[in-house]
């Protein structure tokens, strides 16, 4: 492999290794958010502007290492969904290495260490009522997830661990 192609290899799965270290702290706000008694380590919280008669809960805040999450409680939902987003996009891409976020993108939700199945985490989903996204813009590559509420918690663990 080229110098080059190592480096960017590298660099990505080093900016990987952070978000996984951070989708493990959101993990863990996340499940005190569930429990709508806000107390995480934040640094900064704030109210959201919401449509009128929403009975959601909406609150935006900012972990110390600097993750913005936002979150949205519905407690007359019937599924939770987590969703994150990686400032790595198809700009990104290597002039000779076109494709190479798309490719990420794919390869992400191919298979989860904690099972070391391809596609469990999908198949996971699907059984329980849920679906899974992914897309690849300019800027970013998103990922998400939707299932029913009684096996949101093993989900999340199962989607922080792709991107280990």
């Amino acid at each position: 492999m080229g110098q080059f192609k190592m480096k960017l290899k590298l660099k990505w799965l080093e900016k990987m290794k952070k978000d996984k270290r951070e989708l493990k702290k959101l993990i863990q706000v996340v499940e005190q958010a569930y429990a709508i008694s806000l107390s995480p380590p934040v640094s900064e919280t704030y109210d959201i502007n919401h449509p009128d008669g929403s009975d959601k809960v909406y609150k935006s805040i900012v972990l110390h290492n600097k993750l913005t999450v936002l979150l949205i409680s519905d407690p007359s939902a019937a599924s939770n969904s987590a969703a994150m987003s990686v400032k790595f996009g198809s700009f990104d891409d290597p002039s000779d290495m076109q494709g190479l976020a798309h490719l990420i993108e794919h390869m992400v939700f191919s298979g989860s260490t904690i099972d070391g199945g391809e596609n469990d985490f999908k198949d996971f989903v699907g059984m329980h009522g849920g679906d899974v996204f992914a897309n690849t813009e300019p800027e970013y590559m998103g990922f998400s997830f939707t299932i029913v509420k009684d096996h949101f918690k093993a989900a999340l663990e199962m989607f922080a661990n792709m991107f280990n």
